[in-house]
């Protein structure tokens, strides 16, 4: 079965174009502030460390509106992942704090941002 036909199947429907399915994420990302390594990524062309807990994430194919960005640190809950900091249709910049609000890097942090595709 053709990757079109599974999306269709998933639901949803084909969009057309570089939309796929809506209701998909159109970027994510799982990375380590601490090494400043991505994990794992789709539409991420990098992901630069601005300062300790801020990171720029770049996507490889832009929005076509602002998108609506979710995270989560992993492993440890005193610390949140506030997204975003500021988002684009190019980029959103993700700020890791710990629970008292100072910002910190961490590892093992996920994003998604949904939206259209440009």
């Amino acid at each position: 079965m053709s990757k079109a036909a599974e999306l269709a199947e998933f639901g949803g429907g084909i969009s057309g174009g570089s939309n796929a399915v809506e209701g998909l994420a159109k970027v994510w990302g799982l990375y380590d502030q601490v090494a400043n390594t991505t994990d794992n990524s789709f539409n991420v062309s990098s992901i630069t460390d601005s300062s300790t807990g801020t990171h720029l994430v770049t996507f490889s194919s832009n929005l076509s509106a602002r998108g609506c960005v979710t995270g989560l640190v992993t492993r440890r809950s005193y610390y949140n992942l506030n997204t975003p900091d500021a988002i684009s249709t190019s980029d959103v910049d993700l700020r890791t704090d710990d629970s008292s609000d100072a910002a910190r890097d961490r590892e093992e942090n996920c994003f998604a941002v949904h939206g259209d595709l440009a």
